[in-house]
């Protein structure tokens, strides 16, 4: 996302973006870069990165609503193993994702400052998940 000044104005003089833009990050000719929503005016993520006050990467979760929640979430455990959860409740509050496993378990998006602590999983993540549990 581009930042760095107000809504709608560019984010530094001259700039082809806009502040509140969003950029997708894909890979052009062999090169990691960011394009407009068009893949128009790419530039070169590495380049991006070394201007944290002009472009700022977005968490997963950013701007979603409830129903655009992924049904399925993946952690690493303290123990270093690949946890799957089947999330039946999703909901934002005071400014973070909080979530409620099909078990019970509740997961909390606030209380890690590393925004990858929970990622999207699939179905299938989460029944090889499973079936590892009842094979152990």
């Amino acid at each position: 996302m581009c930042v760095g000044g107000k809504e709608g104005e560019p984010n530094y003089p001259g700039s082809q973006f806009k502040v509140g833009q969003v950029l997708t990050q894909c890979v052009l000719y062999g090169d990691e870069v960011f394009v407009h929503e068009d893949f128009s005016k790419p530039i070169y993520s590495s380049f991006a990165f070394k201007f944290p006050h002009l472009f700022r990467p977005m968490p997963w979760w950013y701007g979603r609503k409830p129903e655009e929640m992924p049904d399925w979430v993946y952690y690493i455990s303290m123990k270093g193993i690949k946890e799957v959860r089947k999330v039946i409740h999703w909901e934002f509050f005071e400014g973070h994702w909080m979530w409620k496993s099909e078990c019970g378990e509740v997961g909390n998006f606030f209380y890690y400052k590393d925004d990858e602590q929970y990622q999207p999983a699939t179905e299938q993540e989460y029944l090889e998940y499973q079936n590892r549990k009842i094979n152990q």
